[in-house]
């Protein structure tokens, strides 16, 4: 994590915007993630639902946080990390203590990081073009 204190910066990327979906592979615990678009996604524009298929590789929703996946979104404003975990219904996100449904919400930035906290691995997780 970079934190600069001399002021506001400007960081620029070159290229080409891309085209195709974007691969991660994801490993069991805790990991940094990013959405790999230049666009700000939900949990479930990201892929982050349960498959009924493959219920292994996929992700894990549970009504007790500790035993479920998360995402762990770094809010610049607080400077510190909220905390979102995935129901036992396999697409309804909430953070703890609260019954509102933030699956929908586009939390997942391109200009941050946030964490990922898998159950199972997965090495074929696809992230489709939000565009």
């Amino acid at each position: 994590m970079l934190q600069l204190r001399s002021g506001a910066k400007a960081l620029t990327h070159q290229g080409v915007v891309r085209g195709n979906a974007f691969r991660i592979n994801f490993k069991p615990g805790l990991q940094p993630s990013a959405t790999g678009f230049p666009a700000s996604l939900s949990p479930v524009e990201f892929g982050a639902i349960a498959n009924p298929v493959i219920p292994q590789a996929g992700w894990i929703g549970s009504n007790v946080q500790s035993q479920a996946d998360g995402l762990m979104v770094f809010d610049q404003t607080k400077g510190s990390f909220t905390s979102y975990y995935l129901r036992s219904d396999g697409i309804t996100w909430r953070t703890s203590g609260s019954v509102s449904d933030q699956s929908g919400t586009k939390m997942l930035r391109p200009d941050s990081f946030f964490m990922v906290k898998r159950q199972n691995a997965d090495d074929q997780m696809l992230i489709p073009k939000p565009y």
